[in-house]
């Protein structure tokens, strides 16, 4: 039996088994990871270059299929127009920060059980304004921010959708799992699983960086736990919101 070549999973769980092998010395088999389901992080991107592990990032839902892919030149999208409509409807609050984010919504050309007309999941995108470096003629998403419940908003009205590698953190927190949850427009804590039970944590300098990511106007808790746990669906959130309604 020949070599697995190509892993096909969420972009977390790739990076889990990447460095699962690597504390255990073993080979890694496979050349290329296609991702789906969550967003690619940093980190996670980070991870699988440091093991020369080519990342092909697919956009998509079980309702439409497939919708976009990476282009090779960058981590920008570039549309599978002949399969879907794609438009935009602009947030209401979109002025309330620099990026232009907007609801992305899609009519699938191939649903042959039910037609899907105008299709919102709530998934967040940045659309190009300038033709792609490669040449490459179809439609281009700059950014893929997510579901709405990953964007984090703040007292002045402002949102964001973090995104933090290890480097960041680890001199403030060394940790096997991390996750950050908005309790309220200032409220925020951070669960993590300890690398040790006895390892020091920098709540001063960890407060610090993220409100030079976040917010000026945060307070940062730091929580220890046996597990972070995935969904139902085995996707893991590393950012998520949990205030019931917008600023």
């Amino acid at each position: 039996m020949g070599l697995l070549n190509i892993l096909c999973t969420y972009p977390k769980n790739g990076a889990a088994i990447i460095e699962e092998l690597q504390r255990q010395n073993l080979a890694i088999s496979f050349h290329t990871m296609i991702v789906h389901g969550e967003i690619l992080e940093e980190d996670t991107r980070q991870i699988a270059e440091n093991a020369s592990v080519r990342i092909i990032d697919r956009f998509g839902s079980v309702e439409t299929g497939p919708l976009s892919v990476n282009c090779p030149h960058g981590p920008w999208h570039h549309q599978f127009s002949e399969v879907a409509l794609m438009e935009t409807k602009t947030l209401k609050n979109s002025q309330a920060d620099s990026q232009s984010r907007a609801n992305f919504i899609v009519t699938p050309f191939y649903n042959y059980a039910m037609p899907l007309i105008r299709y919102a999941n709530g998934d967040l995108v940045e659309l190009a304004e300038t033709p792609c470096p490669c040449g490459r003629t179809l439609p281009r998403i700059e950014r893929i921010w997510g579901r709405e419940r990953n964007m984090f908003t703040f007292s002045d009205g402002s949102q964001v959708r973090p995104d933090m590698s290890r480097n960041d953190y680890e001199p403030f927190l060394s940790a096997k799992q991390f996750q950050v949850i908005q309790h309220t427009a200032t409220q925020i804590e951070v669960f993590y699983v300890a690398d040790n039970a006895e390892q020091f944590v920098d709540l001063h300098g960890l407060t610090q960086l993220m409100q030079k990511i976040l917010h000026h106007d945060i307070q940062v808790k730091v929580t220890q736990v046996e597990q972070i746990s995935r969904s139902a669906s085995g996707k893991y959130e590393t950012w998520k919101n949990n205030i019931s309604q917008q600023v």
